[in-house]
């Protein structure tokens, strides 16, 4: 493939042996990077249209493409107003996942935003929290495990919960293990139970900064 040559303009076959080429060089599945390649695609096309100038790039793949503070493959591009902390409260109140599986990266995204400085600052705009907590409250309600509506404004008001319990903390740690074996997470990313010690840390100094 030459410089002036995109992956796009490869034929059939050459893509598959690009793909395997770069698949070998980088230690990653073939299929994720591929992936990855129409994750930029389409960010590029969204961006550069009309409507670029009206949506706000927000979750994990921001953090990655822009600010490059966690290092895993995309797993959808979020064009909305997110928190990385209020997934996993949810999870600690309903005890399950909401339908599919590699949930476990919001929790690996919150470590990689505490390893990088992005959480501390976060901790200190709480008007930003409880702008979000009343954003996903009335547009991404949940119930708990009775079925009440959880209310978003506990979790930045000192009753932030990071690390589930049981079952879900078992289903958590499963997760998180086939992320690493799928290869959507760095061959050095840390340790469950690691993971879990310096997100509680992360927990008890959020909800005391909030009390």
């Amino acid at each position: 493939m030459t410089e002036s040559q995109t992956y796009f303009s490869l034929s059939r076959e050459d893509k598959i042996d690009a793909l395997e080429v770069a698949a070998s060089k980088l230690g990653r599945p073939a299929d994720l990077l591929e992936k990855d390649i129409w994750v930029v695609w389409v960010l590029n096309a969204l961006f550069d249209s009309d409507l670029g100038e009206h949506l706000v790039f927000k979750g994990g793949t921001s953090l990655s493409k822009v600010y490059k503070a966690i290092d895993r493959f995309s797993e959808d591009v979020d064009l909305t107003y997110d928190i990385r902390q209020i997934i996993p409260d949810a999870y600690c109140l309903r005890g399950a996942f909401r339908g599919g599986d590699r949930y476990a990266r919001h929790w690996y995204d919150l470590d990689r935003l505490q390893a990088v400085g992005i959480a501390a600052r976060a901790l200190e705009d709480k008007p930003l929290a409880q702008d979000v907590a009343k954003h996903k409250q009335h547009f991404f309600r949940e119930t708990d495990r009775a079925g009440a509506t959880i209310n978003y404004a506990d979790a930045v008001s000192g009753s932030l919960c990071l690390i589930p319990e049981g079952v879900a903390l078992e289903a958590l740690a499963q997760d998180y293990q086939k992320m690493q074996e799928a290869g959507l997470l760095q061959s050095d990313s840390i340790a469950f139970d690691d993971l879990i010690a310096r997100l509680m840390v992360l927990q008890d100094r959020a909800n005391n900064r909030a009390a």
